[in-house]
């Protein structure tokens, strides 16, 4: 089966908006996910003029634009009607809002009850705007796997609250079968983004960090095997943080030096290793 593939915007850190577009449709991707972060390409001060220079960077090389990948939190839904606005003005169908956390202050049950209020108070502005929320598998979140992430969003339809499938995030907080995970999920899957995470040894502890594709728990060929044999036909987006200086990754990847991984060769141009990563899926999904 022939996947749809799109990039992350947040690997091309430093590039323009323009640049960025140029550069993913020529490694040969469809698609792009916009993040809007004050060191991103959609600045929150300036969101309706880079949203406005996002559509038009995509118009102009063919790319789709799969998900405005927003950081405002699904629990302000108040706050969150900016940039669900945002997405339907990009033309993107949905919008990533922040995942409501989970950090053992407050008990789950009353996180999850809050999650669902504001769920219910923003539909109304899903239903009018065309765009769906996606909540995206998260450590630190109540939705760290596809299981919880099915219970919180089974009562909306998809075309409101779907899931932002992201197998090698399960890793660290919540690792289930992914073959499992695509049929909990369902018709609530949205996209899916790709990386790929393993744990070490390190320090006199356990240490997750990004790993190649190649080399992570998330076994790639089987599960995209198994999204073919489901009829899977939405995106696969690359979020490989090896696409990034070690000083640029998010979260605690940075931290294993040791790894071979940790310093991926950064001297060849951006455009050549996203192409080398889609050749790579490709491949594994053939």
């Amino acid at each position: 089966m022939s996947f749809k593939y799109a990039v992350c915007s947040y690997v091309a850190l430093g590039h323009g908006i323009a640049e960025t577009a140029a550069i993913v449709r020529t490694a040969g991707y469809r698609g792009i996910e916009w993040r809007v972060h004050p060191e991103g390409h959609v600045r929150p001060e300036r969101l309706a003029e880079d949203v406005a220079e996002a559509r038009r960077a995509g118009e102009v090389e063919g790319l789709a634009p799969v998900c405005l990948t927003s950081y405002l939190p699904l629990l302000e839904p108040a706050r969150a009607e900016r940039d669900v606005l945002a997405a339907a003005e990009l033309g993107a169908p949905r919008v990533r809002l922040l995942w409501p956390p989970y950090d053992g202050q407050v008990s789950a049950d009353a996180v999850f009850a809050a999650a669902r209020r504001a769920m219910d108070a923003l539909a109304p502005v899903l239903e009018r705007s065309g765009v769906a929320v996606v909540l995206e598998t998260h450590r630190g979140s109540i939705v760290p796997t596809a299981s919880a992430a099915k219970r919180l969003v089974e009562p909306y339809p998809p075309s409101l609250y779907a899931v932002l499938y992201d197998p090698p995030n399960t890793v660290t907080s919540g690792l289930e079968d992914p073959r499992y995970a695509v049929e909990i999920l369902g018709l609530h899957m949205a996209h899916v983004q790709f990386k790929n995470v393993s744990w070490a040894r390190a320090e006199g502890a356990w240490r997750w960090t990004w790993t190649a594709l190649d080399e992570g728990m998330i076994d790639w060929p089987p599960l995209l095997r198994r999204l073919a044999d489901r009829g899977f036909d939405d995106w696969l987006s690359n979020e490989n943080f090896l696409l990034l200086p070690p000083d640029r990754r998010p979260g605690r990847g940075e931290v294993l030096e040791t790894l071979p991984s940790y310093r991926a060769d950064l001297d060849v141009p951006l455009v050549d290793r996203l192409r080398a990563d889609l050749r790579w899926m490709a491949q594994a999904g053939g």
